[in-house]
């Protein structure tokens, strides 16, 4: 409803005005921690539609591993600067929602990272075991990481068959999904 979409988000924009009580009253629910864990990546490769085809084998690793994606953010280029585009600018979570289980990278960093994912337990994972495991220089991946304040601790090697859910968080240099992406995950 239109006239609902209107009225919440000038709640929230006015939020201000109104008591402390009133506000948690309407305040969207957090995100739930999932025991399964989480992947999330930089999506840092090519223009738009390479990030996309990247994301759309991302989305179906998530699947395969029962883990909920974190909804990377778009990266733009213009006029020679790195630009990050939130998932939500381009994309409506709802239909992700109904189709597998995803959170975006703001809420998570907002609302899990602090107690789940706490920045003396960041690790970067790679799945390819026979490459050195690290943060590749320049951006835009320093871009990427740096503006959700994220430095890892440690790299790691881990094969794709070995992930468990010790490993809470699976934060991938790239996209963990195939290029070009597979016909079945289009």
């Amino acid at each position: 409803d239109p006239f609902f979409l209107f009225c919440a988000f000038w709640w929230v924009d006015n939020a201000a005005a109104f008591s402390a009580v009133a506000r948690e009253a309407f305040h969207p629910v957090c995100p739930v921690w999932d025991e399964n864990g989480y992947v999330m990546f930089c999506n840092c490769h090519g223009r738009f539609g390479n990030q996309a085809e990247e994301f759309l084998g991302a989305l179906r690793f998530c699947q395969q591993h029962n883990r909920t994606c974190v909804l990377p953010h778009w990266v733009d280029f213009r006029h020679g600067k790195v630009l990050l585009t939130p998932f939500t600018d381009y994309f409506r979570l709802q239909p992700l929602q109904e189709f597998h289980k995803v959170v975006t990278m703001d809420d998570f960093m907002h609302h899990l990272a602090p107690s789940y994912w706490p920045p003396e337990e960041r690790t970067l994972y790679c799945l390819y075991t026979h490459l050195e495991c690290k943060l590749p220089l320049g951006n835009p991946t320093n871009t990427y990481w740096g503006n959700f304040d994220i430095e890892f601790r440690q790299f790691k090697n881990l094969p794709a068959q070995r992930i468990t859910t010790k490993v809470r968080v699976l934060a991938l240099g790239g996209s963990p999904g195939s290029f070009p992406v597979q016909k079945p995950n289009r």
